[in-house]
């Protein structure tokens, strides 16, 4: 699909579509990177050219709709400049459609799959973590990304359609440092770097926010001041706390007592966030002179917030260590781990192999799919076993053929947790050891039951024996 979408854009159909692109600023050396394609205004253009494919396998994909009156299927994208979602590994799993001009939706995205959960990926992802700094630059559009990359701005990279998620945060962890967030400049965009702010809080990176006056958005931007001035905006961008305490302040009329009163009881919650003693007191200040209050008092109040938040972040802590299992189970109650400590191992094994698939025939030397204590992950092992003896190349989608749809969801939910640096290898080896431990632990356990009972009948015949020779 994604060479079919290329072909139109660089043929005759995709004449208006390259036009439109390079009204945008796109070179064509940007379209080939980033695989960019159109898909011409025909209900049957993609269904055609992938005659060799079932119309039931183009559903699956979702590249096509099915029509519930006649029964036929129908191009899903139409009269769209096509931007391809690649995930980490290189494959492409879904797409992104930019209607050209006017109309509705201006962006129209592949529906989820099994392969494709778009809360789990980021798009161009798979081009900035090949980049050398660990300081990314998180836009909205595929537009955006697309401008920053071609300005040289190489670790770019945007949610799909969404506002960011919880499992967007951890994947953009995995890679960055600190992350500068360049949303939109509306509300909506406001809105949304709120949400990504709090979100990849938790994930303990870097969070700034970079102001681009005189422009919506980072496209915009360099449009009209160029890569130069961005990159002097990027240097300058204001930490996450700056953000947070001016967006406060704007809400409300510090002249008010009763206002002035709200804004020191939310800024307060905003510093009792801030775990380093130097930055709280430059906040503290600034936060007192702003809201005509003693430092002492708002300290005082501050403090007594961070307590408050400590021992709740304690209770839930120590519930989840009574509860150990729960905290790493999967969702679906029949897919849950029997032996948690070789689960954990075993997922690390396969997020580490489909990381680097190279490490495959170390552990095919060493380990069996029927050592596994899960079900799913010994099966998902079973088939990355398969295609390496089979010299087959390896991507996600063969997965989803042998798995059922609640065990891709659960290997999905793997893939997003964080591959460990350093060696690799000695990981892996960490990781056989403890699955082939905990293997050998429940066969001893399963033999010694075994005798157990033979011990047991021996000890009733003989009582039984015992009985009769009374009698």
């Amino acid at each position: 699909a994604a060479r079919y979408f290329h072909e139109c854009l660089m043929g005759v159909e995709g004449q208006a579509a390259r036009e439109y692109l390079r009204k945008r600023g796109i070179t064509d050396k940007t379209i080939r990177r980033f695989g960019i394609g159109y898909a011409p205004d025909r209900w049957d253009g993609l269904i055609r050219a992938a005659k060799d494919f079932e119309k039931s396998e183009l559903l699956e994909a979702k590249l096509v709709a099915k029509n519930n009156k006649t029964g036929g299927v129908y191009d899903m994208f139409r009269g769209r400049v096509i931007f391809p979602i690649i995930d980490v590994r290189g494959n492409i799993i879904a797409f992104g459609g930019r209607i050209i001009g006017d109309g509705e939706p201006k962006y129209l995205n592949s529906p989820e799959t099994i392969v494709y959960n778009k809360s789990r990926h980021l798009f161009a992802l798979n081009i900035a973590r090949k980049s050398k700094s660990r300081r990314y630059i998180l836009a909205e559009g595929y537009m955006d990304v697309v401008s920053l990359h071609q300005a040289g701005f190489d670790t770019a990279v945007a949610s799909l359609g969404t506002s960011l998620t919880d499992q967007q945060a951890r994947l953009l962890a995995k890679y960055a440092d600190e992350v500068v967030i360049a949303y939109d400049s509306d509300r909506a965009g406001r809105s949304a770097a709120e949400r990504a702010i709090s979100l990849l809080e938790k994930t303990n990176v870097k969070v700034k926010l970079i102001n681009l006056p005189g422009a919506k958005d980072p496209d915009e931007y360099i449009k009209k001041f160029g890569a130069e001035s961005f990159s002097l905006r990027l240097d300058r961008s204001e930490n996450h706390i700056e953000y947070k305490l001016d967006l406060v302040k704007t809400k409300y009329d510090l002249d008010v007592d009763e206002q002035r009163i709200a804004y020191l009881k939310e800024a307060a919650e905003i510093l009792s966030t801030i775990d380093n003693p130097v930055e709280l007191a430059v906040y503290l200040a600034r936060v007192a002179e702003t809201g005509k209050i003693d430092r002492a008092v708002l300290e005082q109040e501050t403090k007594q917030l961070a307590r408050s938040k400590s021992r709740k972040e304690h209770k839930k802590e120590q519930s989840l260590n009574l509860r150990p299992t729960l905290a790493v189970q999967p969702k679906a109650k029949e897919l849950r781990y029997k032996n948690v400590r070789s689960a954990v191992a075993e997922e690390k094994l396969i997020s580490l192999l489909l990381f680097d698939f190279s490490l495959i025939e170390t552990a095919s030397r060493q380990l069996m799919p029927e050592q596994f204590s899960s079900d799913t992950l010994g099966k998902a092992y079973g088939i990355l076993l398969e295609n390496y003896k089979n010299k087959r190349p390896f991507s996600t989608a063969l997965l989803s053929q042998s798995l059922s749809v609640e065990e891709m969801e659960h290997i999905s939910s793997i893939l997003v947790k964080r591959v460990p640096e350093g060696d690799k290898m000695q990981a892996l080896r960490d990781y056989i050891k403890v699955i082939l431990e905990e293997y050998e632990r429940s066969f001893d356990k399963n033999v010694l039951s075994k005798d157990e009972m033979i011990l047991r009948e021996w000890q009733k015949m003989k009582e039984k024996k015992g009985l009769e020779d009374r009698k």
